[in-house]
């Protein structure tokens, strides 16, 4: 007695979608122009707290608060370059909209920052 004869495959089955990702799928991670964007503003808001954290700390100390407005003060210009940043490459996310929205927050509340910063330091100047 002899097995039955085996069924000839008429055509190779298609692979499987998944078997091969396209490069879009393999390069898909975190949304690294997004992060940006979002940073843009985060950071601005985490110099904020750390001024209001640190004041009473450097009291008296020049020194102190040198290095302190110099942190803070990276850390601005640092989120309204990342806004910049952000918008100009917004085509490269997959959210352009959302990056767009983040990205202006932070260009505008670095730029408020700044322009305060910059008016306060003249009016603290004229009353000396």
């Amino acid at each position: 007695m002899s097995p039955p004869p085996i069924p000839e495959l008429r055509e190779t089955p298609a692979p499987l979608e998944y078997a091969n990702p396209t490069p879009s799928a393999v390069a898909a991670g975190p949304d690294k122009v997004l992060q940006m964007a979002k940073a843009s503003w985060v950071a601005v808001l985490v110099a904020w707290l750390l001024s209001f954290l640190t004041r009473e700390n450097i009291q008296g100390s020049f020194a102190g608060a040198m290095f302190m407005a110099a942190v803070q003060l990276v850390m601005i210009v640092g989120g309204l370059a990342f806004g910049c940043i952000a918008i100009v490459r917004r085509r490269r996310s997959p959210t352009p909209g959302s990056v767009i929205t983040h990205g202006v927050v932070g260009i505008v509340v670095a730029g408020l920052t700044i322009a305060l910063n910059i008016v306060a330091i003249f009016v603290f100047m004229r009353l000396r």
